[in-house]
């Protein structure tokens, strides 16, 4: 195991230990260096979901700078799955309008969600364990 440092393409350094054979410790450094580190990557996908989550017209998040960052990221990818879930509910709403609008309003609370902890806690689980916990 060697120990090296790397300077990345925002300026960053990050050090590292890296195993195997010196050819490919070498390549893995040579490829590290032409990328951004990885907090930079982060505050990168945070901006651009937050960005796009305003667009949207979703809530604003509360709570720390990191944990909003990484609720967005967490935030994006479910409010557009849910969308689409939305849509296939509002198409075969005259089945089931009971039923078509609990889940409605299971997605609008979920819309609403303003704590970053919230999207934290809920990373993991699936679109349909989000949307009954949200009618609870």
């Amino acid at each position: 195991m060697a120990k090296h440092t790397v300077k990345h393409t925002c300026g960053h350094t990050s050090g590292l230990n890296l195993v195997g054979p010196m050819r490919e410790r070498e390549r893995k450094l040579a490829w590290l260096r032409t990328i951004p580190c990885q907090s930079c990557e982060r505050a990168a996908a945070s901006t651009v979901a937050a960005a796009s989550a305003k667009t949207s017209g979703l809530v604003a998040l509360s709570g720390s700078d990191k944990q909003i960052a990484w609720a967005e990221s967490i935030r994006a990818p479910i409010t557009s799955e849910i969308a689409s879930y939305e849509a296939k509910v509002l198409a075969i709403r005259s089945n089931d309008p009971t039923k078509a609008d609990s889940i409605l309003a299971a997605i609008a609370s979920v819309r609403t969600q303003t704590t970053a902890r919230w999207w934290i806690d809920h990373r993991n689980d699936s679109m349909r364990t989000v949307l009954r916990e949200a009618l609870a």
